[in-house]
């Protein structure tokens, strides 16, 4: 018979004839090790990524062109929801680079009628005519807005910092552009203004510490729905029109070593790049929707742009701008891969490079592919290949060079896109 206490015995035994190693625990690895390993691995992961991303820029570019495009998409809907314009703006950064780093939203302030009910403007004629930087307005007859209070007779002053040069005061459906500046104001009628970070220029009218004595209460402006005409007669109620301000909304920044190419992108109607030259000042784009969604103005350097049917932003790298917006000499270059070499210097050369197409009467904004035309054997229109006449037919014209490539870029999204 055997008995449990005879059994409880022979595992006991058996037990304690195991090694004693096989009973202890195994150590951990301590705090510091399983950091040095994380470091090690994360380490080699950043080391790796490159070589399977070998075109980083190119996914860069991609990315940027679709956050830009969504930028302008909610640009749009605020524009909408407020029923005021708003839009983007983009400058040089820094002066005469030719190359904008971020997109910043505009917005159209609220308009301006006056301090009360009884604020009304009345519209004089002068003797004087408009001489200034608007072409199409030279020339035209320059009118003298008053402003005053019906009710108590007197002047009423323009609050300061409200409005400024080339805001528009509509009197009963008629603009008029106000082009008052330090040219035309005369000191011992007391009208000051303040200058803005760029000499000779305006910020706005008035006294800043609220001087009425010191404010201005008339401008000189030109009548922009016509020429010749009588203008409004007596006095009349009025709204001032006022320019878009950067608005308090986020810029959109673009990655690292991508921009938009100023020299490469333009507007189409009369085809104009909005890379003027290596200019003192930044080059500046203004571009606002109306809240149906279509663009109500583009604005370079202030001026606003007439027949305007499209604006083409071009994103590309940093490096590949600042060229000279003349002929770019393809002198010497015949084989592919010589021209491989050139053309990944050049922004709308390079197939990373992407396009924004922006439609006038839609709004709609189109993100597409660079598409190449090879400059060795690109003609103009008229079938000409020395685009310069200096004997050469491998030269480039930057202008039709970006065209053609933006044309074809395009050619299959054409017809939704107006």
């Amino acid at each position: 018979m055997i008995y449990p206490v005879a059994k409880h015995e022979s595992r006991k035994r058996k037990a304690e004839s195991r090694p004693v190693d096989c009973l202890a625990p195994r150590p951990a690895l301590t705090l510091v090790e399983l950091l040095v390993v994380i470091v090690i691995l994360v380490t080699l992961v950043a080391g790796v990524i490159p070589l399977l991303s070998p075109n980083n820029d190119t996914r860069k570019i991609r990315e940027a062109s679709r956050g830009l495009q969504a930028y302008i998409n909610s640009t749009q809907a605020e524009a909408a929801r407020t029923g005021r314009p708003h839009g983007i703006g983009f400058r040089e950064s820094p002066s005469g680079d030719g190359m904008a780093l971020e997109v910043f939203r505009m917005e159209v302030p609220q308009a301006f009628a006056g301090f009360s009910e009884a604020s009304r403007v009345l519209v004089e004629t002068t003797s004087n005519t408009y001489s200034g930087n608007i072409a199409r307005y030279s020339g035209f007859p320059l009118f003298k807005v008053n402003f005053g209070n019906a009710t108590s007779g007197g002047v009423e002053p323009l609050p300061p910092g409200m409005f400024k040069p080339f805001d528009m005061v509509n009197v009963a459906g008629n603009k008029f552009l106000i082009v008052d500046s330090p040219n035309n104001i005369d000191p011992s009628n007391d009208k000051l203004f303040e200058y803005g970070v760029v000499p000779n220029t305006i910020k706005y009218f008035g006294e800043p510490n609220g001087d009425q004595n010191k404010q201005v209460s008339d401008l000189e402006c030109v009548w922009v729905n016509a020429s010749g005409q009588l203008p409004p007669q007596g006095v009349q109620s009025y709204r001032i029109i006022r320019q878009p301000l950067t608005s308090s909304a986020s810029p959109f920044v673009l990655p690292a070593g991508i921009a938009i190419d100023m020299q490469g992108s333009m507007q189409e109607g009369d085809v104009t790049t909005f890379y003027a030259s290596a200019n003192t000042t930044p080059d500046a784009v203004n571009i606002l929707f109306s809240p149906a969604g279509h663009v109500s103005s583009v604005l370079f350097n202030g001026n606003e742009l007439t027949n305007v049917s499209r604006i083409i932003l071009l994103l590309g790298r940093v490096e590949n701008g600042n060229l000279q917006p003349v002929d770019y000499d393809f002198t010497g270059v015949v084989t592919n891969d010589q021209l491989e070499q050139q053309r990944e210097k050049v922004n709308w050369l390079s197939l990373d490079s992407r396009w924004i197409s922006i439609a006038a009467r839609s709004g709609r904004a189109i993100v597409s592919d660079n598409a190449f035309v090879d400059p060795r054997t690109y003609t103009d229109i008229n079938g000409n290949t020395d685009l310069d006449g200096d004997g050469n037919d491998i030269v480039l014209d930057p202008k039709d060079q970006i065209e053609a490539a933006h044309e074809i870029a395009h050619e299959m999204k054409r017809g939704g896109g107006r």
